[in-house]
Parts: structure tokens; sequence; C-alpha cells
């Protein structure tokens, strides 16, 4: 992937959750030539633990505390419901440049979500492209 000559790209991508899809998205940041600073949160405190053995994410908390805030990017991989409460709980405390993504497959809720919380023009939904039959950080690949 990368970025081309001249352009500094991703410097901080915060991670919130970091279960199957989360962790594969931490495993594949983290195999970046030039990887970003990864962040990752969840609010099971072994999974940030195995985060960090595995060498995925810089720095683990149990709270978003300012992890969103020193973000470039913002990533929810998280259930539906989580991610809207999350969203509502976070949106005040994203940089102003921060661009919010998603995990979710659900789409229609999210982009109501960033329309009714004014940060529709830096919301991207993304897709889950990195599901599998098993879940969980262990279960997580690149």
């Amino acid at each position: 992937m990368g970025y081309p000559e001249g352009v500094s790209g991703v410097n901080t991508v915060t991670v919130m959750g970091l279960g199957l899809m989360g962790g594969s998205l931490c495993r594949a940041l983290k195999a970046e030539e030039r990887p970003p600073t990864v962040l990752g949160v969840d609010s099971d405190v072994t999974r940030g633990a195995q985060a960090v053995k595995a060498g995925v994410v810089d720095e683990f908390s149990p709270d978003a505390g300012d992890a969103v805030a020193r973000a470039d990017v913002v990533v929810y991989a998280t259930p539906l419901g989580a991610t809207l409460a999350l969203l509502r709980e976070h949106a005040a405390s994203w940089s102003r440049e921060a661009l919010i993504t998603d995990l979710v497959s659900l789409k229609a809720p999210l982009v109501q979500a960033a329309g009714v919380g004014g940060f529709a023009h830096r919301y991207v939904g993304a897709h889950p492209v990195c599901g599998g039959e098993a879940s969980g950080f262990e279960h997580s690949r690149e």
C-alpha cells in the first residue's frame, strides 16, 4: 500500500475494539513499510495485552482517554450499538482533522449518526473485509 514520495500519510491511528476485526486491522497497519503509530482501545485488558505482546499496537488503554484526540484516523471496530454510542461520546474529543471510520457492516444508522452529529464531512464508512468464523484477537490475521 504505502504512500507516494513526499506524502506524510497517516501518523496515528486509534483502533477502538481489538477483537478479530480490530486486531486484523492493527496487524495490517503494522505490516506497512512505514507503519503509523497504532493506539488500541478495548474494555478487555487481556485483549490489549495480547495486542501489545504481538507488537501490533504501540499503546493500549481500556478506555478511549486521549487516544481519540491524538489520532489522525479513528476506527471503530465494535458492534453497531456500541459504535453509535461511542461516536456520540467521542465526537467532542476528536481532533479537528481526524478521519472517522468503522468496520460495522450496517451503514445507514452510522451515516445518519454522522449527519446528526455534524461530522458527515469526515466520516467514511468502510467495509469489514476481515471477518472470520472465529472471534477474538487470537484469531486476527494481517
